[in-house]
Parts: structure tokens; sequence; C-alpha cells
């Protein structure tokens, strides 16, 4: 059977330059194989000097080596008569197909190379193992010394890898982190850059039909003309007998204070509560007082007053998304 092996990627990982990165359990398997080195580099003198180290270094011994010149492998296949081609590129596999040659990736050819036992072998034992073969097969002192330098070479590269492989991941993190702190305000800004583009940002209210249950708020909510500024002292417009029914929460989050609530772990704090009107998506948002609506609802009360300030959006208050799950404030209460 005669073998057509390409080059980058399969027999050598490393890009063009000065070191190399051998496959070695394909260098393995191809030592009592009938093969030749079939590369889509061009005929270069530089790429013919660079083969033709890479080949010295690792004892092989191809029949010849083609250079295609970017052109599909299937023709000079055919021309070589060639059984086997072993590529990474799945167009040059789909060309040798196309004229009867069967094409491996260099991964899927493991199970040929080793048997079941030797595949467990870890990367680093299977390099030792092919490098003190090769010492054994080479009489030249000086051949001795390159290899040596060539394997200490691919282990420090390896640990050299690794560690910044390790470095690049905890940089990432700390741009990550970064970013989100430094961007607090990032949402905000981009939905301002969305209504600089409105004619008329009054019409984003207006456009839409205010549900019944959010028909009691003021004129001055709705158009998002009261904001809210604890440092100033402001506490948004006093609103008497809200309906519970108007308020957005999710479900999940009611449950936790009502758990809060059955065991005794009852709101302490004094005054009104803060709502926040979420125009753009008119839902009415809890900032301060969830105990204590929860407490007057537990009751059987239905209404409460409370201060109600607006905007389009929060930076810490979110709304209920489509999907999740409403509380049912007209479901019955616990006792």
């Amino acid at each position: 059977m005669i073998y057509a092996i390409d080059f980058d990627d399969t027999l050598n990982f490393s890009s063009l330059g000065d070191k190399f990165n051998p496959n070695y359990k394909l260098i393995s398997f191809l030592r009592d194989k009938n093969f030749f080195i079939l590369t889509a580099r061009d005929g270069t003198d530089s790429n013919k000097n660079y083969i033709n180290d890479f080949l010295e270094l690792n004892l092989l011994f191809p029949n010849k080596v083609i250079f295609t010149n970017k052109a599909s492998k299937g023709p000079f296949l055919k021309e070589e008569a060639a059984d086997h081609l072993v590529d990474d590129n799945a167009e040059q596999r789909g060309s040798a197909e196309e004229y009867g040659v069967k094409a491996t990736h260099p991964k899927d050819l493991e199970d040929l190379i080793f048997s079941k036992a030797e595949v467990e072998v870890s990367k680093k034992e299977a390099r030792k193992k092919y490098f003190c073969s090769l010492l054994k097969e080479t009489k030249d002192s000086k051949t001795k010394a390159r290899l040596c330098r060539a394997f200490k070479y691919a282990e420090e590269r390896k640990k050299k890898s690794k560690k910044k492989t390790e470095k690049m991941k905890k940089e990432s993190r700390k741009k990550r982190i970064s970013f989100f702190r430094s961007n607090l305000d990032y949402g905000k800004e981009k939905f301002k850059k969305i209504e600089d583009k409105a004619e008329d940002h009054n019409d984003l209210t207006k456009s839409k039909k205010i549900s019944n249950l959010l028909s009691f708020l003021p004129s001055e909510i709705l158009q998002e003309k009261e904001e809210f500024n604890e440092e100033e002292g402001e506490e948004g417009i006093f609103v008497k007998n809200v309906p519970m029914t108007s308020l957005s929460m999710v479900k999940e989050q009611a449950d936790r204070v009502l758990r809060d609530i059955r065991r005794g772990e009852l709101s302490m704090t004094a005054g009104l509560p803060v709502l926040f009107y979420n125009a753009r998506e008119q839902q009415l948002i809890v900032d301060d007082g969830n105990h204590r609506i929860f407490q007057r609802w537990l009751s059987g009360e239905d209404y409460f007053d409370a201060y109600i300030y607006s905007g389009s959006y929060h930076n810490y208050l979110r709304h209920v998304y489509d999907g999740e799950e409403k509380f049912n404030w007209n479901m019955k209460r616990p006792l």
C-alpha cells in the first residue's frame, strides 16, 4: 500500500519557521511504510529546505516530496498510484475520494498507528517512546545531540504553551470583570442612542395603549417626567390607593418574601414603599418595600399608598421578561 502524507498540520503541526512540532504518532506509523509527501505548498527553495530539514531530523525517508502549488491533490494521487491519503484538509480529502483514493484525517488514523493500550498512553510518554527509538537507530553523535536538543525544545514548548494558556484565561477573566465594572451605565447609554433616533420621544409612550391596570398613574409618570434622586431628597410622586394587581413581580421573588414573613422576618422600615414605572416595558416594579406590601396583602388589603418615579431603564431593577412566571396577586392568600 502506498500512503500519501500531507505535511502542514498533518506530519508537522507548526507553520513555516525554524522550529518543528512533529506528529510523533504518525512518524512512528510511517517507519516501515511505503509513502511519499504530498503538500499543497509552493515548490520554493525555502519550502524544500524546510521540509528536507524536518525529514532529516526525524529520520524519515519518503519515496519523494511533491509540491502541488495549492492545486487539488486528486490528480497527483492518481498519477502516483497512491492508495491512501492522510490529510487534515477536508477539500483535499474530497478531491482524493473523487479519484477513488481513500482519505483519512490524521486524528482518525490513530487506531491504525497504535493498539488500544498504546492509545491510552499520554502524549508525553508517546514522545519519549518515539525519542528513544530514534536514539537507538542513530549512530552518529552529532545527530544524537541534535535529537536531544529537539526533544528538550519540544518539552519546553509544551510547558510554555500551557502557562501561556492559563495566563490568557486569567487575563480574559480580568478584562471581563473590568468591562462590567467600568460600564455600569452601558445599557442606559445604549438605550439613549435608540431614543435619539425617535423624532418625538413622547410618542414612545403615547403610541402604546396603557394597560387598564396602570391607568391610575399620573401623566408625569407615564411620560417619564418624574425621576428619582435620593441624594437630593426626591422620592417621586405620591400616589394613593395603588392596586397590588398593578405590580409586576417574578413569582420566585414573591415566594422568597413570603418565606421571610412566615419565618417572622417582618419589615422594620417605616415610611411608604417606593415604586419604579418602566415606561418602555409598561411595568410597575417595587424598588423598596417588598415586605411592607406583602404584609398588607396577607392581612387582606388590596391597595396601598406609595411614592412612584419613572424611566425607560434602571441600573439594578429588572422587569419581568416574556416567558417568566409572574406572581398572581388574585390568588388565594396563604394563611
